[in-house]
């Protein structure tokens, strides 16, 4: 899991096309907060068909930060996902998080679709992490659902199952 999805959320995650939204992005605890009254420069970066491509990257300057969190307004355009890459002032700048905005169409965005992960290893196959903590890492990083596809076996399945059961 990369750093910065153990960090920071960002909300929300699945936004109607060439709509103006509030985006928030909050840390995952104190020592990823963002500095009160500092400004931090945010970058959206819509990623086009191919990575090969040059994506359009659009600034937004001077984000204050408030109460911890960022908050700013932004249309994303197209059916794709953008990266909203964070930066601290300071010379060079130091990239803080890179985190994903997912922007649909109306017809898709209504439907609200899940994200998940059909093929997902943990400690007792490939993986370095229990089942409990694979499925807690993926419920925080906003997937709907994960399959864990231990190589044959079923009993991690069941044990994530249990330890997030009525939760």
């Amino acid at each position: 899991m990369k750093r910065e999805l153990a960090n920071y959320d960002i909300s929300p995650k699945i936004v109607p096309s060439g709509k103006p939204v509030e985006i928030t992005v909050r840390p995952l605890g104190a020592h990823a907060e963002f500095e009160d009254s500092f400004a931090y420069t945010v970058q959206f970066m819509p990623m086009t068909e191919t990575m090969e491509q040059q994506p359009d990257v659009y600034e937004c300057e001077d984000i204050i930060a408030r109460g911890g969190s960022l908050r700013f307004t932004h249309a994303f355009h197209g059916e794709q996902e953008h990266y909203v890459r964070i930066y601290k002032a300071g010379n060079p700048p130091v990239r803080v998080a890179n985190l994903s905005v997912y922007s649909l169409m109306p017809d898709l965005y209504a439907r609200r679709p899940y994200r998940g992960d059909f093929h997902v290893h943990s400690c007792r196959s490939d993986g370095r992490e229990s089942p409990a903590v694979v499925a807690a890492n993926y419920r925080k990083a906003g997937f709907d659902f994960l399959a864990i596809t231990d190589h044959r076996q079923w009993q991690p399945s069941e044990e994530a199952i249990a330890a997030w059961r009525g939760k």
